[in-house]
């Protein structure tokens, strides 16, 4: 998902307690979307990320990297504008590596009785996608983010707060945006659950617009250490994409 979008790519997840011991997770998604982005041309992206996940008591890594096709570029699948966008050699269609992410947390705050969980999130995405194919921006960016959960019952609360350190393609200069997300889930079962969540991130160019969009989700877990989500994404501005779907497999060890 978004990894602006806060777990694999635009599919919300609750944050999950502290693991007493280590574990690791494997998953692999694909998502699609499309949008004209302000443009009269619309824009079509496919992206296929593997995620692997480690976990410990108190802290946890993942790295993110994806596979990325897309037809008529304007921009990247998180809402950066590419820098080839609009240019006169822009490809129509170009595929490849995307942006490899890394990402680490620590729980801060694991409060059994009220149920409440606080986590710090630091987040690096390399600028590994071509520039020249706009398949990134070719610059490195910085995430710093606090993430909450809450459960109550069957039911759930979380978000995310955060502030994004833009790597500026030459002749850009974008600004540094913050960002939140909020979210509730509700498990009917064991095995099923489903929920919604709201992503905003502020615009990156003064004439840009900001992301703005909302996520509905479905969760099935096949076992204790595989599961499927499923999701669909609606987008309100010109920054996000005018629909998107999507979604993941998740194998723990």
């Amino acid at each position: 998902m978004p990894d602006f979008r806060h777990v694999l790519l635009a599919a919300p997840l609750a944050l999950a307690a502290p693991v007493a011991t280590a574990q690791m997770s494997v998953s692999v998604g694909a998502d699609y979307a499309e949008g004209k982005y302000g443009t009269p041309v619309t824009s079509k992206q496919w992206t296929y990320p593997f995620v692997a996940r480690y976990e410990a008591e108190k802290w946890s890594a993942r790295v993110t990297i994806p596979y990325v096709r897309i037809e008529n570029p304007s921009v990247s699948r998180d809402g950066t504008p590419l820098p080839c966008a609009g240019s006169a050699t822009a490809p129509r269609t170009a595929s490849g590596l995307g942006d490899v992410m890394l990402a680490a947390s620590v729980n801060v705050l694991e409060d059994r009785e009220s149920r409440l969980l606080v986590d710090l999130t630091g987040k690096v995405k390399f600028g590994t996608g071509d520039e020249t194919e706009c398949l990134g921006t070719g610059e490195d960016d910085l995430y710093l983010q606090g993430d909450f959960s809450k459960s109550f019952g069957a039911v759930s609360a979380y978000g995310s707060l955060g502030w994004r350190k833009m790597g500026d393609p030459p002749g850009t200069d974008f600004k540094d945006p913050f960002y939140f997300s909020l979210g509730s889930g509700y498990r009917f079962s064991r095995t099923n659950s489903m929920g919604v969540a709201y992503d905003y991130r502020q615009k990156l160019l003064d004439n840009g617009d900001p992301v703005s969009e909302a996520t509905l989700y479905v969760t099935h877990r096949f076992s204790d250490t595989s599961r499927i989500q499923g999701y669909v994404v609606k987008g309100f501005s010109d920054s996000s994409p005018d629909w998107a779907i999507g979604a993941v497999v998740t194998w723990s060890f």
